[in-house]
């Protein structure tokens, strides 16, 4: 019965107990697996054991689960009872070490490996690349592995010319990670999926085909009130010690100029489920329900799925969707 205000990130543990970060509300829940209480995990704060802008989840191996803090570029380690047991640094290292060379993680699996980006947008040669390293490590190790290479957009995607505005409704070639460490790539043009195993081993989907989707009034309407949308952001005010967190609405500019159709789907569309399955959201007419591509281990699609209207699809559990539903007042409630 508690009303969420954004539900960014859900981790199911075996005996049905629930972690949820809310990313505006700034605090991690740990809920029953009656859905009956709700009790915060840590507070915020600078201290151990505390937070100041938690964005995301990931999986540290065995039961154990990684508050990523944003604003002090760490991660606090909480296992499946809901105790918080330390903190490591933003790399997934311990803090004590040297921090290694290296995008932070993004991603993770089940056996205690993180992923992330070998690629920065600063680089000296960052507009000569056409591929980022996918880096996989393992929690606590500064080693890094290439276990995938992902297509980068073109130069002129990637940057926009000062006073130009900015871009609505791209998508580029996206990854995301299965439970069992295997790394998928999906491309835009044409869509296909491909999957890449641990040992390196590739497995190159069909084109999947799709009804190209004129951008209509009512889609620009939707990606304005998006952009609108309060954001955490950290402040550091004169005479702090340390940065604080909150909720801002940032200006909204329009677009340079706005693409004649939608691509097959946008930024934040992959999501694996525990057996395996890819879930794709991909773009529909405004106002219908969001859709999915359900895609297997061959790269193929196999099923496609609606959730109902005003949901959207946070994580799964075993044999279980969750799903974030919006009321009229603008608050979340979690669904499963």
């Amino acid at each position: 019965a508690r009303p969420l205000t954004h539900v960014t990130a859900i981790h199911e543990w075996r005996d049905g107990h629930l972690l949820v970060l809310d990313s505006r509300e700034q605090v991690v829940l740990l809920v029953d697996p009656a859905f009956s209480r709700a009790r915060p995990i840590g507070r915020n704060g600078a201290g151990p054991g505390e937070y100041r802008l938690p964005v995301d989840l990931l999986q540290l191996g065995r039961d154990s689960i990684g508050i990523v803090d944003d604003a002090k570029r760490r991660i606090l380690v909480v296992l499946g009872s809901g105790k918080l047991a330390g903190e490591l640094s933003e790399m997934g290292t311990r803090t004590v070490d040297p921090a290694p060379r290296g995008a932070a993680p993004t991603g993770s699996d089940r056996q205690g490996h993180l992923y992330g980006l070998g690629y920065s947008p600063y680089a000296k040669d960052a507009l000569t690349r056409t591929e980022s390293p996918i880096e996989r490590w393992r929690v606590g190790a500064a080693r890094r592995d290439t276990v995938a290479d992902l297509p980068l957009a073109a130069p002129e995607d990637r940057i926009l010319p000062p006073g130009r505005g900015t871009r609505a409704f791209v998508s580029r070639p996206q990854w995301a990670v299965a439970p069992d460490g295997r790394v998928v790539v999906v491309r835009v043009e044409p869509y296909a999926v491909e999957l890449i195993d641990a040992t390196g081993s590739r497995i190159k989907g069909p084109v999947i085909p799709f009804r190209r989707i004129p951008v209509s009034a009512a889609h620009k309407r939707l990606w304005r009130e998006k952009q609108g949308q309060p954001q955490p952001v950290t402040i550091m005010k004169p005479g702090q010690a340390a940065p604080t967190a909150e909720l801002r609405r940032m200006p909204v500019f329009e677009p340079v100029e706005w693409p004649e159709f939608l691509p097959p789907f946008l930024e934040g569309a992959l999501h694996f489920s525990r057996e395996g399955f890819l879930w794709i959201q991909r773009t529909t007419t405004a106002g219908q329900p969001p859709l999915f591509d359900v895609v297997n281990g061959r790269g193929q699609v196999v099923a496609q799925v609606t959730i109902p209207r005003q949901t959207r699809l946070v994580g799964f559990g075993d044999r279980t969707d969750y799903l974030a539903r919006l009321d009229a007042d603008d608050q979340q409630f979690l669904e499963r």
